[in-house]
């Protein structure tokens, strides 16, 4: 089984043995923007290849890939950088030319190395589908930013060679999450530990009671 990380500290589970599932995220249907932006791109391609027969596909191809706003690696059988487009540029601080030759995993939060590597693993093991799935990367200046996206196992494709890798910076959206989880962690704390009865009703059902008013409700029901 992978698992797929989320900012939220938990995984949910992903069975490799099947076709790889589309498996949603807080990022609001990433997985299904990047499905429809490769929909448009092969028909952009198809119709452009209709009016120019001896059109070269491969550079109308980097040309969407150099421009893309989100960033893109290709990565070999070990892990390998093979490719990057100008957006890591913005995304991490590094040219394109100083990742080519590295490792992926050199760029991986510390603590997320290990299952990178794993979920790494089982991507080039499955040969269909898109996998989708989110992680922390270090930026160039040592902070670690948040991303989400998807890779596509083309390993076995001569034209790639590799693993595609599609992501964008979530790091703002994941600072929010965290933000309003610690908002949440300190309110309950503090209601926990009040004398008062605390409790939240919404839409005539109750949501959250703290200790102290459920002793009071159970005393007054004997």
């Amino acid at each position: 089984m992978i698992e797929k990380e989320t900012f939220a500290g938990q995984s949910q589970p992903i069975d490799s043995t099947n076709t790889p599932q589309v498996i949603e995220h807080s990022g609001e249907g990433l997985t299904a923007q990047y499905s429809r932006s490769s929909k448009l791109t092969k028909a952009a391609v198809e119709q452009k290849q209709g009016r120019d027969p001896a059109w070269n596909g491969e550079e109308f191809f980097r040309a969407i890939a150099q421009n893309s706003p989100d960033t893109i690696f290709v990565v070999d059988g070990e892990g390998v950088i093979t490719y990057a487009n100008h957006a890591v540029k913005r995304s991490l601080g590094y040219t394109p030319e100083e990742l080519i030759g590295k490792s992926g995993f050199d760029l991986m939060a510390t603590a997320a190395v290990p299952r990178a590597m794993n979920d790494f693993f089982n991507s080039i093991v499955a040969t269909q589908g898109q996998i989708p799935n989110a992680f922390r990367m270090k930026h160039k200046d040592g902070s670690e930013r948040y991303f989400e996206g998807i890779g596509t196992n083309l390993l076995n494709d001569p034209a790639v060679n590799g693993l595609v890798i599609n992501v964008r910076d979530v790091t703002a959206h994941a600072k929010a999450e965290e933000a309003l989880r610690a908002s949440e962690q300190t309110f309950k704390d503090l209601a926990e530990k009040s004398l008062a009865g605390i409790y939240i009703i919404q839409d005539a059902t109750f949501r959250y009671v703290n200790a102290k008013f459920a002793d009071t409700a159970t005393q007054l029901q004997r």
